[in-house]
């Protein structure tokens, strides 16, 4: 797979102003998730679907250019899911790094500048979970990368994605104006 050069520049809007910190966590309280764990730009919520509780994985960083934003997305989700299936490993600890590449879905188009996520998972009975590859996404904007990994493998997390990427978005339309006076 051939991905496009990206220019070695450095972009905010970026976690160090604030965006996708505490106002986008303050958003998602008010929403109804749990903030349940914090560690720097690590975060773990639980959110509620058919009554049934989900834990639901959340980080974000600043690169300081775009090619270490996707460096580290790929990295990301080669091992940060840490959601085992059958179909990349046979025990516990038989994770290999071709494993992950094979598991890995790159630009599906979802959100923001440049997006991952995972291939589709099964279940505890080996069964295939319908839309499951929506439980994980990795995404970029700008400088700023991202990701939302829910361990329920039915929970889509691409609305959280979309919500930060709108935040991401503004940041940088504001940054373009005060740069422009």
């Amino acid at each position: 797979m051939k991905l496009e050069p990206l220019p070695y520049i450095n972009t905010i809007p970026n976690v160090n102003t604030g965006i996708g910190c505490e106002p986008f966590l303050a958003e998602l309280i008010q929403k109804g998730f749990q903030l349940t764990a914090r560690k720097g730009g690590n975060y773990l919520m639980t959110a509620t679907l058919k009554d049934k509780k989900t834990s639901i994985r959340y980080c974000i960083y600043h690169a300081f250019n775009p090619v270490d934003t996707r460096q580290t997305l790929f990295a990301w989700n080669m091992y940060a899911d840490e959601r085992g299936t059958p179909r990349i490993v046979e025990k516990p600890g038989d994770f290999t790094m071709q494993a992950a590449i094979d598991n890995m879905n790159v630009r599906p188009g979802w959100v923001g500048d440049f997006d991952l996520c995972t291939k589709p998972r099964f279940n505890w009975e080996g069964a295939l979970v319908e839309g499951s590859e929506k439980s994980a996404v990795y995404f970029m904007r700008g400088n700023t990368a991202a990701y939302f990994i829910a361990d329920n493998p039915s929970y889509d997390v691409r609305p959280l994605a979309r919500m930060l990427d709108e935040q991401l978005k503004k940041g940088l339309q504001e940054d373009g104006k005060e740069a422009n006076q």
